[in-house]
């Protein structure tokens, strides 16, 4: 399971057009909080954030999901 976390829908909708079909489960959030939660509910394999949001950077972010 592949976890997307970009501030912009518009690249989260990129990602779900590119991931559909591929028989990869995913998910995809906004919120670097929302996504902390996420990996306490499920075992991704992957996470792709990126590294310019508002809230935290992708820097900060990576630790904390480790």
């Amino acid at each position: 399971m592949v976890l997307f976390l970009d501030d912009e829908n518009v690249i989260l909708g990129l990602y779900r057009e590119m991931m559909s079909g591929q028989g990869i489960p995913f998910e995809t959030t906004t919120n670097p909080h929302e996504a902390l939660a996420k990996l306490r509910e499920h075992p991704f394999t992957m996470v792709v954030t990126d590294q310019r949001m508002p809230v935290m950077t992708g820097t900060e972010f990576l630790p904390l999901a480790k």
